[in-house]
């Protein structure tokens, strides 16, 4: 169908688009990562053969396609009414690119799919129209006076060029007998001011289409735009912003969700003088996990430790109340380990808690355990704090 280009939502929409592809690609390279394990949680209605990431990624590419098919049909719809009310006085005061783009409607309603060519080096062709076996270039020409037979021997010259069988020659005026004597010698079509008559009369009163629009004035035509544009923005921003939460650039965490603290840290320290150094990025709750039998909750922290090569430190979960008052000594959880790197991160040290162990210190309310869990990084050989996380909410139903 044809289409005026360089509508401005138009590009916003497509720009959109190349922006989700290219989120896709970095995602694909590594650059962008995103934790799937949290992703899972927060959709749980998810077949789990099916990657989280994957999917809200090409639902964040498809929001803007399909809004572009959208406006893309109103645009033709809308213009296509316009077009249907005018007048031939209004149709000789068009510009040359818009008379390209009306006979190119014309033809498209008398049955032939058309392509509009660019408006500078097109060779002296305006409009590609094909049916069956025929391939038509056409030029196109709003013309006081009578058309010459230049633009016959620019339709007959630019034929080959753009794979066509076929010539024609449409005017709003009329032609000089040398142009009549030009196009029957090469059997050129041509359609002077009575023939667009019928074409035009033939349009008006053909079908529209179930859902055109009828005048719809050019305020309205924007508002809808707009409104189309808000609605993608608003809808990818969402997306966006759910997906914050799980997401790191090159290590660099963008959001936290229930996490340590309000700000996201590198996940990797520079070495400082041989100084073991950490820091605490994420802590976020999985609750009410089966693990052999046993009904417990999954605790998942991301943390970066630096100048601790082949040293012993603790991983320690320490659980409190719901009003944060009082972490008790038989609830805290210790894993050890020791860093094979001098820099390492660990991307999601997962620590299964049971239900029963973590429950002592929380609170119990209408049947439901609320609490509180912070996570701390700790050198075993002095039991020296180096990290250490908030509070993270616990809730257990």
């Amino acid at each position: 169908m044809p289409h005026k280009p360089h509508h401005p939502i138009i590009q916003v929409l497509l720009f959109l688009c190349l922006a989700c592809i290219g989120l896709m690609v970095v995602t694909a390279f590594g650059v962008i990562r995103f934790n799937q394990d949290t992703l899972r949680v927060s959709l749980p209605f998810l077949p789990t053969r099916l990657s989280p990431t994957w999917l809200i990624l090409g639902g964040m590419l498809c929001v803007p396609m399909v809004a572009l098919a959208v406006l893309r049909m109103m645009l033709w719809l809308i213009e296509d009414q316009r077009y249907r009310i005018l007048n031939f006085g209004q149709i000789d005061r068009m510009d040359g690119l818009d008379f390209e783009h009306y006979v190119a409607r014309l033809l498209s309603h008398r049955g032939y799919r058309t392509h509009v060519t660019p408006g500078s080096n097109d060779y002296g062709v305006d409009v590609v129209a094909e049916r069956g076996s025929e391939r038509f270039a056409v030029q196109v020409k709003r013309y006081k006076g009578k058309v010459s037979r230049r633009a016959v021997s620019d339709a007959v010259g630019a034929m080959r060029h753009y794979n066509c069988n076929r010539c024609m020659v449409v005017t709003n005026s009329y032609y000089t007998d040398d142009a009549q004597v030009l196009a029957d010698t090469n059997h050129c079509v041509l359609v002077d001011r009575d023939e667009l008559s019928s074409w035009i009369s033939a349009y008006k009163t053909g079908a529209s289409g179930a859902w055109a629009l009828k005048n719809t004035p050019t305020y309205g035509v924007w508002i809808a735009n707009a409104f189309i544009l808000l609605l993608t923005l608003a809808t990818l921003y969402s997306l966006v912003a759910f997906l914050l939460p799980h997401t790191s650039v090159l290590g660099f965490a963008l959001g936290n969700g229930q996490t340590a603290s309000g700000d996201a840290r590198p996940p990797i320290f520079a070495p400082q003088s041989g100084i073991t150094s950490a820091a605490i990025e994420q802590v976020w709750v999985e609750p009410n996990v089966i693990e052999n039998g046993v009904r417990g909750l999954n605790i998942h922290v991301r943390f970066s430790i630096a100048n601790a090569k082949g040293m012993p430190h603790l991983l320690v979960l320490h659980f409190s109340n719901a009003n944060k008052a009082t972490h008790l000594p038989n609830s805290v959880i210790e894993r050890s380990f020791s860093p094979d790197q001098n820099s390492q991160h660990y991307g999601d040290s997962l620590i299964f808690v049971p239900f029963d162990q973590a429950v002592a210190s929380l609170s119990k309310a209408q049947n439901k355990y609320s609490g509180f869990v912070k996570a701390q990084i700790v050198q075993a050989s002095d039991r020296r704090i180096l990290a250490q996380s908030g509070d993270v909410a616990v809730n257990l139903n």
